[in-house]
Formats: C-alpha cells, structure tokens, sequence
C-alpha cells in the first residue's frame, strides 16, 4: 500500500504531494524507540552530571527528503551555506572570524521543520545575513551533536533557532515559532542592532585570535567557562563509568561465585533416577565421595577440586579417571555420562 502511495509523489499537487510524503515517513518510523532527551541549563557543574559523551560522528544538515528527489530539490538548503562540526568547533570558528553562533536543531517528523527549510534558509536575504554575521549550524534532533547540545540549552519544541555567543556559550536568543523569512530578516537585524560591534571588541579585548589580528594566530586558544566544565564533566563523567563498571564486575563475579557454591554444596537427592557416585581425590590426598546427576557438566568436578585445594584457581592441574587413566580436563563442556567418568574414581593432579 505505501508503495502505491509513494508513485502518488510524483504527483503535480506539491501540497498533497509532501502531506502523503511525511504521513508515509510517519508510518515508517512508528516502530522505533523514541529518544528522551534531558534538557538542562549550564548553571554551575552540578548540572554537568548528567551529561552524556557521545563518540563524534559527521554532523550532516537536516535532510527530511534524502529518498525523494522530487521533495529533496525544494525543501534543501545550500550545504555551503551549513557549518560541518561539532559545537565547540563552531564556537571556536565563530570566535575567529567574529561571527555569532547560530543553531538550528530540526525534527524530521515536524513538517515545520521542513517547510523552515524551504520559506527561511532558502532565503537569499536570510542567507546573505547569516553569511556575513553568523556561523550556522543545522543538526537533527537525535544527533549525537544534538544531544549534547541538548543537555546544556534547555528546549522544549522543535524545530528550534538560537542565537549563541562564541566566547561565553550564553544562549542570547531562542525561537520556536515561525511566521515567514520576514519575521526572521527582523529577528535577525534587531539582533545584531543592538549588539553592534560588542563580540569583536570583546575578541580583541581578550586577545583570541580572529582575522583582523593575524599577529594573534600562534597564540593558545583560551577555553571559555563552558568549554572548561564540558572538559571537566568529560573527566567525571569517565572516572563514573570507570567505578560502575568496577562494582558491576564484582557484583558479577561475586554472583557467580555463589552459584558455583550453590552447585558445589547441594547434591542431588538419593532417590534420583539420573544419580550416580564419584569419588574425588585431591592432590595432597584427601578423598570426597559425592553424589552426581549423569546430566551435570564434568566442569562441575573441576569447580569442586578449585573449591577444595584453593591454589587450583590459579595453578593448572589435571582430572584423571581411574584404573583407565584417561583425562577429562578437557571435556568440561560435556556431561559426566557423555565422559564416560561416573561411578569412579577421580584423581586430581598437577600439571608441572
């Protein structure tokens, strides 16, 4: 059915084209698990907790129409137009050039987002201004970008638009509603009205590099106070990871080990079918006749002789069956009646 729906597309009715496009995506997409994002503001470090360190991946512009030429050549932006990186890399770019960081973060399933494509980024006043003032930046809003984003700029709706400062990190601006590339000409030119030359002073007061200063380009870039709690989040956020998977690694071996105490304490029942007698004798001589199931595994009297001679944890040894003389160290994988060792005698030895 989707696909007869989908040579609909190629219809010549543009609206009802792109409404049976996103219903069709809708239905695509209903199967998957949906990403809950935590929103939170950079106020002191406390709120850096939480913050969860995603391996970097290509930063791709918000392409809704990737599988529909048709919808593609309308609803996408100039890639030249799109910052590739991540969002210190933008700041850091910004800072040299002197240019305000914007950040567009797009949800496919919101038809709004795709039409903020095609009305506003398509502009060639909005691109002229976002050109020559701005560092834009376009992520999806389940991007590994996006959700460290996220976890520092509190959003509740999507598609959102911000305005960010390069040196500070402070969000100045955040819309998330849209009424046409007119509204945001004048959302952008008020903006930068009443800011004026203020981010090009501060650069040149505080000495970061930026185009206008060439003297500066072998100078260290300072780290902006955002920048240095995302390094020290990092720090903490690894050094948690590093002590829970310490305790999980313990609380499994601990597990374990009662397991194979439960297994090596409990016999099975006299009147049990399956039931069958070995005797054990260690390497310094001591004997243990012990009731066995012909099913359990031969890997159970190897955890018997560790039990019983604490240094054949760590020391190998063998586990030969008598008067045959034959060895089942390595058959620990089968049962006892695939060994061929019930009802005998066992012998522990070393392996020197």
């Amino acid at each position: 059915m989707a696909d007869d729906r989908e040579e609909k597309l190629s219809n010549d009715n543009l609206e009802e084209a792109v409404n049976l496009y996103m219903t069709i995506q809708s239905e695509k997409s209903s199967n998957k698990i949906p990403i809950t994002i935590k929103n939170e503001l950079v106020t002191g470090r406390e709120n850096l907790r939480h913050y969860d360190p995603i391996r970097p991946r290509p930063n791709e512009p918000f392409d809704p129409f990737s599988d529909s030429p048709h919808l593609k050549e309308i609803f996408q932006i100039p890639r030249e137009m799109v910052f590739i990186g991540s969002l210190a890399k933008a700041k850091q770019k910004g800072t040299e050039e002197g240019k305000w960081v914007l950040v567009n973060i797009q949800d496919p399933n919101e038809f709004t987002s795709s039409v903020l494509n095609r009305d506003i980024w398509n502009n060639k006043t909005i691109q002229s201004i976002i050109n020559n003032h701005f560092i834009f930046c376009q992520w999806k809003v389940d991007s590994p970008t996006s959700r460290i984003y996220l976890q520092f700029y509190e959003t509740f709706s999507f598609p959102s638009v911000s305005i960010l400062d390069p040196i500070t990190g402070e969000r100045l601006e955040n819309w998330l509603t849209f009424n046409g590339a007119e509204e945001m000409i004048e959302n952008l030119n008020n903006f930068l009205f009443i800011q004026a030359d203020s981010l090009k002073k501060r650069i040149k007061e505080l000495g970061f590099d930026s185009p206008k200063n060439p003297t500066q380009d072998n100078k260290p870039q300072q780290l902006t106070d955002l920048e240095r709690a995302i390094q020290q989040s990092l720090l903490d956020q690894q050094k948690e990871e590093e002590e829970e998977k310490k305790k999980k690694q313990e609380e499994e071996e601990k597990k374990k080990q009662e397991e194979d105490e439960k297994d090596i304490l409990q016999e099975p029942p006299e009147n049990d079918p399956d039931i069958t007698r070995i005797q054990l004798r260690t390497s310094d001589g001591k004997r243990i006749v012990r009731r066995f199931r012909f099913s359990d595994p031969v890997s159970l009297i190897a955890k018997i002789f560790k039990h019983e001679v604490p240094d054949a944890k760590s020391k190998p040894f063998d586990m030969i069956v008598l008067p045959a003389r034959n060895s089942i160290i390595e058959k620990q994988d089968i049962s006892i009646k695939e060994a061929g060792c019930g009802n005998s005698v066992i012998i522990m030895e070393w392996l020197d």
